[in-house]
């Protein structure tokens, strides 16, 4: 009974990063910037995505989504809004491995006034 318990934890401990799904790597503005301005955000992935069942969505500062054009490619999605006022902002984003993995989160920035 031991050595089947061992045999079927056995490959737990010797996992690849390959295996461990698709996550957000970076963004920019990355978590918590405060920025002047900008004019693009991107969201990049750990492994290659599915386009089609991939995205994110801006959120601004009155909580309504904001519009912006995107891209989303095989490790990146990219949102283009055109202008930001100053405020807090979130990036709600959902991604969808080529290996079926899902993983969802959120990131927040600040626009600031310029001087």
């Amino acid at each position: 009974m031991t050595r089947l318990a061992a045999l079927i934890l056995l490959p737990a401990f010797f996992s690849t990063p390959a295996l461990a799904g698709i996550r957000l790597q970076s963004s920019d503005p990355a978590q918590g910037a405060r920025v002047a301005e900008t004019a693009r955000i991107t969201l990049r992935f750990s492994g290659a995505m599915q386009p089609a069942l991939s995205g994110a969505m801006l959120v601004g500062p009155s909580g309504k989504t904001v519009p912006a054009a995107a891209a989303t490619g095989m490790n990146a999605i990219t949102l283009l809004p055109f202008h930001l006022q100053p405020g807090r902002y979130h990036v709600d984003w959902h991604s969808v491995g080529q290996d079926k993995s899902m993983a969802k989160g959120s990131i927040a920035f600040t626009v600031v006034p310029r001087d």
